[in-house]
């Protein structure tokens, strides 16, 4: 048992095709999470933020060509004020990752990322009290908490 309420709906933006069919299906199988969309730019997620609401964004910082995770998570929360989200990239953290999590964004996950670590940060992040941006402590610090899957 994960401990996560039934029906999460999740969007996935980036832009590399392979972490998104991944991660997909690792939170379909795993967790039971819903991934109600996996595209491949932040326009896209975007868009799609338009015309639905959804539990949780994992969004990538880099994705070209196009917004990064920050840019979109910026006009998300216009959208939806205290969007949960989760921050993943290839590269080290950045300012820009950091002004991400100021406004709001939970976690922030390297690629690649390990099942259990990308568990602990989804479940940090959907116990967060919606609307109250506050900066995540590092996952490291509890490895008690260890998603099972």
């Amino acid at each position: 048992e994960h401990g996560l309420p039934d029906m999460i709906r999740t969007i996935i933006a980036d832009d590399h095709r392979l972490f998104r069919v991944g991660l997909s299906r690792i939170l379909k199988d795993a967790t039971g999470i819903e991934v109600a969309a996996a595209v491949s730019s932040g326009e896209e997620a975007v868009d799609l933020m338009k015309k639905r609401s959804s539990d949780l964004l994992v969004l990538d910082m880099i994705m070209e060509p196009g917004i990064d995770g920050l840019e979109t998570y910026k006009r998300i929360i216009k959208l939806h004020p205290g969007q949960k989200a989760i921050i993943t990239s290839g590269f080290s953290e950045t300012n820009r990752v950091k002004e991400a999590q100021e406004l709001g964004a939970g976690a922030y996950l390297k690629k690649p990322y390990m099942l259990e670590n990308i568990g602990i940060a989804i479940k940090k992040e959907l116990e967060k009290k919606k609307g109250i941006g506050c900066k995540p402590s590092g996952l490291e610090e509890h490895p008690s908490a260890a998603f099972k899957a």
